[in-house]
């Protein structure tokens, strides 16, 4: 990886790969929402440089190209938290939520094309092909993140032979990928509640933007150096759990389209063109040819269902206890509830009795994770009816007066 010492801005030399190409659109300034100005925590300087234009239009290459810095890194992960926590608090689709997930989507496009390069692998033998240039993150990004408090050793770490900085920014795309589909998922779930919300060139279904957070998952389990048998890096929890949301959500689209007897045998191939240099145009043409969607739209609702939950489980293995430094408003219990809370929704409306117990099961196993003193009274609370209804799936209330005779 070549870091200019020169300089601590990440340049953006152009790749062999690189999809954003020299074009005759204008201008370098970014339409900015002023209600961001006034609705975030995130500092007025940064948000200058951000969209908040339609998803499906495309960019102007010469901002797509301008680099990624560290600085532009923590603007986004504040702003992906404020987005966060606007979607968890509100009951409903609103302008200022909407506006706010649209410009997380813009930057993480931007960073997405910064890092092509990385995402779509560089040659093995580099001292064969010298003359391909390497972009990489800038020297001050790497610095500040070789100051976090890591494991000391290889084996705590759970990494083996990798480069640091290139450890460092492989771990870095894996979140970035994971903020990416996670804040596609929260437009989908807006864009549901109220389709006039989208802008001009933006489905008003909530299906094309899970279909793209799909995508984006799995660009970013397959990143490289993730697929490198000498390389094992850290495993992010927020890309297994929001990959995880997005199946649930769209499985329960799938039991919509059966009750209204509709073919689902589309439901997770279906695609649109989109605009080169758009953020759902960069997204699909990033996707693996083969995508996962393939196979997804040949199982059944239970083989749908147990994806979705080993899905969740992975990322609740790796899920933090304690806030981390990134996303100081996170909470376990919260995020175990809301998983809890979305599965049994969609299990309460699967066909099937015995299916509907199966994973109702699951989700007290889920809720059993939740400790009190981890709960706030409105979590504590939520969790009582959760629970409730679980049994009323696992021991409808005609089997519970048969076993006490029983016994």
């Amino acid at each position: 990886m070549n870091l200019n010492s020169d300089t601590y801005t990440r340049h953006a030399t152009p790749s062999p790969h690189t999809l954003a190409q020299e074009d005759d659109m204008p201008g370098l300034l970014i339409d900015t929402d002023e209600q961001l100005m006034t609705h975030t925590d995130v500092s007025p300087s940064y948000l200058h440089y951000m969209s908040t234009t339609s998803l499906a239009e495309s960019r102007p290459a010469k901002i797509l190209r301008a680099g990624f810095s560290h600085d532009d890194w923590l603007g986004l992960k504040a702003l992906f938290t404020k987005a966060a926590r606007l979607f968890n608090d509100s009951e409903g689709a609103n302008r200022d939520l909407i506006t706010l997930t649209r410009a997380v989507i813009h930057q993480c496009h931007h960073a997405l094309v910064s890092h092509l390069d990385i995402i779509l692998g560089t040659p093995e033998d580099k001292e064969r092909q010298p003359s391909i240039p390497l972009r990489s993150p800038d020297l001050q990004f790497l610095r500040l993140l070789e100051h976090r408090e890591f494991p000391t050793t290889a084996q705590e770490k759970g990494w083996t032979t990798c480069d640091e900085k290139e450890r460092i920014a492989i771990d870095f795309l894996s979140e970035l990928h994971g903020i990416l589909g996670t804040a596609l998922f929260f437009f989908g779930k807006i864009i549901a509640k109220d389709g006039s919300l989208a802008l001009p060139g933006e489905p008003n279904t909530a299906l094309p933007y899970w279909l793209s957070a799909l995508d984006v998952f799995e660009s970013g389990y397959n990143l490289p150096a993730r697929t490198n048998a000498s390389y094992a890096c850290r495993e992010h929890w927020l890309l297994a759990v929001s990959d995880s949301r997005v199946l649930i959500a769209l499985i329960g689209q799938f039991i919509t389209e059966k009750e209204h007897k509709r073919s689902t045998s589309e439901l997770f191939t279906r695609d649109s063109k989109w605009a080169r240099n758009s953020p759902l145009g960069t997204i699909a043409a990033l996707r693996p040819p083969p995508t996962q969607r393939m196979a997804l739209s040949l199982m059944s609702l239970s083989e749908l269902m147990l994806i979705a939950t080993d899905q969740f489980m992975r990322g609740i293995l790796h899920m933090p206890h304690q806030p981390p430094t990134d996303f100081p408003y996170f909470s376990r219990a919260g995020k175990l509830l809301t998983i809890a809370t979305e599965v049994l929704e969609v299990v309460e409306r699967l066909p099937s009795l015995e299916e509907r117990r199966r994973w109702a099961a699951w989700v007290q196993s889920v809720l059993n994770l939740i400790k009190p003193e981890m709960t706030t009274e409105g979590e504590a609370e939520r969790t009582a009816l959760t629970r409730l209804r679980c049994c009323s799936l696992v021991c409808p209330p005609g089997q519970e007066t048969e076993v006490a005779d029983d016994h």
